[in-house]
């Protein structure tokens, strides 16, 4: 059995998650959903970390922001539950963040649901930091360490598109105008 090499993604993450579990201890009042964020948001590129990383965040302003208003109305009723998801993911949707829509609900649970032992809006607020200071130090060692080299990348994409034109462009002179319309799409 020959065992794959780790991947710089998953090298990124671990080191994230150490320097964050670190800093956390100083910064947020959970560590752990610091360290959720950041597992998050370390993606394959710094786009999409900050992409994901801040969608989570706004995942979570909806989910404390629609659990808060629930718990105010009255806390753990089923119907209610119901009604707060539906409210959680809709306002995710609305605004786009579908990547956000799980981290939602299980903020907007946790306080409908009181399982949280705090004021139901002190730990919305708190919750929100936990998960920004992760993303942040996620962004961070993602942009730090081992950045694709976009220009590379880009000169051999272009070089590979230069090469299937004049591919096409011959095979359409040799076979009068017929040549791989698909190919040359893609």
């Amino acid at each position: 059995m020959k065992l794959q090499k780790i991947g710089m993604r998953t090298v990124k993450t671990g080191i994230a998650v150490s320097l964050c579990t670190l800093l956390a201890q100083y910064l947020v009042q959970n560590p752990m959903f610091a360290g959720v964020g950041c597992v998050a948001s370390v993606q394959d590129t710094v786009k999409g970390s900050l992409k994901l990383g801040f969608n989570r965040v706004k995942g979570t302003m909806i989910g404390g922001l629609v659990g808060f208003l629930c718990v105010l109305i009255k806390p753990g009723d089923p119907i209610l539950s119901g009604i707060g998801i539906m409210a959680t993911i809709y306002g995710c949707t609305i605004l786009g963040i579908n990547s956000g829509i799980i981290v939602s609900s299980v903020t907007f649970l946790s306080i409908h649901l009181g399982i949280i032992t705090s004021n139901p809006a002190y730990y919305s607020i708190h919750r929100v930091m936990d998960t920004s200071v992760g993303v942040v130090i996620g962004v961070i060692i993602n942009y730090i360490l081992a950045r694709p080299d976009y220009l590379e990348l880009t000169y051999k994409s272009l070089d590979n598109a230069r090469k299937i034109v004049r591919e096409c462009v011959k095979s359409g002179i040799i076979n009068n105008g017929a040549f791989d319309r698909e190919r040359l799409r893609k």
